[in-house]
C-alpha cells in the first residue's frame, strides 16, 4: 500500500538573514529534501526568493511553519514559594508586571513549566520554577503580516528562540554538560544555560551586536559608524584579534554568569553554542569561548535529525550548515517534540 506524501515547508526570518527548508513526510517519517538561505535585504528580492524556493505563484499563499524573532521577544525564569500560586492569575499577572515590566494587555505570553519546557497547566502543575515567554501583540501581528505579504501562510508560528531550545530539549545528548545557550541580537543578548533537559538559567544581557559597531570605529579610526558596520558584516577583516576589546563588557556579563551558576549549582559550564549569527560573524563565538574557557559547540545534523526520526536526502549537505539552522531544523516533526516536553 502507497503511503500518502506530504511536502512541508519551513521558514525562519532572522535579523540578518532569511532560512528555509522544504520536506517530505510520510506518515511517521519525514525526509529534509532541501534547505536555502537568503541574506536579509530589501523586500521585493526576499518575496521573489521565496517564491522561486516554495514554488507560490503570483497572489498565491503557500502555507509554512514559520519561526520568527520579533525585537520584542523574551524568555524569563522565576522561581515561585509554592506551586500551588501558579492557579491565581492575578498573583502571576504581578510577577509579570513588577519584576519583568510586562503588561499582558500589550504582551502576547505564554506560560511554561520551568523543568520540562511544556505549556504550564495551572491546575497540575508540580513545578516551582516557570518560563514566560512572548512578545508584544502588535509585533507579532506585524510578523504575520510580513510573512503573508511574502505569500506564506503561517501554518504556525513559533518564537524562534524557544523552538531552538526546545530542540535541544528533545535530544540531551547535545547537552552532556551544563551548556551556555547564547542569542546574541542587534541590542541585546538572550543567555540561557541548560544542562540536559532543564533551564537552568535564564537572563538578558544589555549589550548586543550593535554595541560592537562604535568600538569599531573606535580601534580602527574609521570616519563614521556605517563604515565600522559595514566592515564588521563583510567578510574582509578578522576581528579574531581584537575580540577580547570588542566583547570585553559581554565576557564580563557572561562570566559572571558562569560564576554564579557554579556557585549555586556545584556544577561546572562546559559549552558555549551561538547560533543567532551569520558565518562572517563566528569570530564572536571563538573570542568568547576562548576568553571564559568554554567549549564550541557545534551541532552534528547528521545526527541530532536522524534522532528526530528526519532522514536526509542525498542532495542535501546538512554537514556544512551552520548553528543558524538548528532553530529552523526544530520546527520539523515538532509536534513529536512538544509531546515529549510534556512529559515529567
Amino acid at each position: 500500500m502507497l503511503r500518502k506524501k506530504t511536502e512541508e515547508l519551513f521558514v525562519e526570518i532572522k535579523e540578518y538573514s532569511i532560512l528555509a527548508a522544504k520536506a517530505l513526510s510520510y506518515g511517521s517519517e519525514t525526509v529534509l529534501m532541501s534547505a536555502v538561505e537568503c541574506p536579509a535585504g530589501d523586500f521585493a528580492s526576499i518575496k521573489k526568493f521565496l517564491h522561486d524556493f516554495f514554488g507560490n505563484g503570483k497572489g498565491k499563499y503557500v502555507k509554512a511553519y514559520c519561526n520568527v524573532n520579533p525585537i520584542s521577544r523574551f524568555i524569563r525564569k522565576t522561581t515561585l514559594d509554592s506551586a500551588m500560586k501558579t492557579k491565581d492569575p492575578t498573583f502571576i499577572n504581578e510577577i509579570l508586571r513588577e519584576d519583568f515590566n510586562i503588561d499582558k494587555e500589550r504582551f502576547e505570553v505564554k506560560i511554561l513549566n520551568g523543568v520540562t519546557g511544556s505549556e504550564l497547566n495551572p491546575e497540575n502543575n508540580r513545578s516551582r520554577d516557570i518560563v514566560f515567554c512572548g512578545a508584544l501583540k502588535e509585533e507579532l501581528e506585524k510578523c504575520q503580516d510580513a510573512l503573508l505579504q511574502l505569500g506564506i501562510y503561517p501554518e504556525r508560528m513559533e518564537l524562534g528562540g524557544m523552538a531552538m531550545l526546545g530542540g535541544f530539549m528533545a535530544d540531551t545528548t547535545e547537552i552532556e554538560v551544563p551548556t551556555i545557550i547564547l542569542e546574541m541580537n542587534g541590542d541585546n543578548s538572550q543567555v540561557f544555560i541548560l544542562y540536559q533537559k532543564r533551564f537552568d538559567l535564564v537572563r538578558t544581557i544589555p549589550y548586543g551586536v550593535d554595541d560592537i559597531i562604535p568600538l569599531i570605529q573606535k580601534e580602527l579610526t574609521l570616519s563614521d559608524e556605517a563604515s565600522a558596520r559595514k566592515l564588521l558584516f563583510s567578510n574582509t577583516f578578522d576581528f579574531t584579534e581584537k575580540g577580547p576589546v570588542l566583547l570585553d563588557e559581554l565576557f564580563k556579563e557572561l562570566q559572571a554568569l558562569v560564576d554564579y551558576y557554579e556557585v549555586q549549582t556545584g556544577q561546572s559550564v562546559k559549552g558555549l553554542f551561538l547560533g543567532s549569527l551569520p558565518g562572517n560573524l563566528d569570530w564572536i563565538s571563538r573570542s568568547l569561548s576562548q576568553s571564559i574557557g568554554l567549549d564550541q559547540l557545534k551541532i552534528s545534523y547528521p545526527r541530532w535529525l536522524e534522532s528526530r526520526n528526519i532522514a536526509i536526502d542525498q542532495n542535501v549537505n546538512v554537514s556544512s550548515l551552520d548553528n543558524r539552522w538548528f532553530s529552523l531544523f526544530s520546527l520539523i516533526n515538532y509536534d513529536n517534540i512538544l509531546e515529549e516536553e510534556g512529559e515529567e
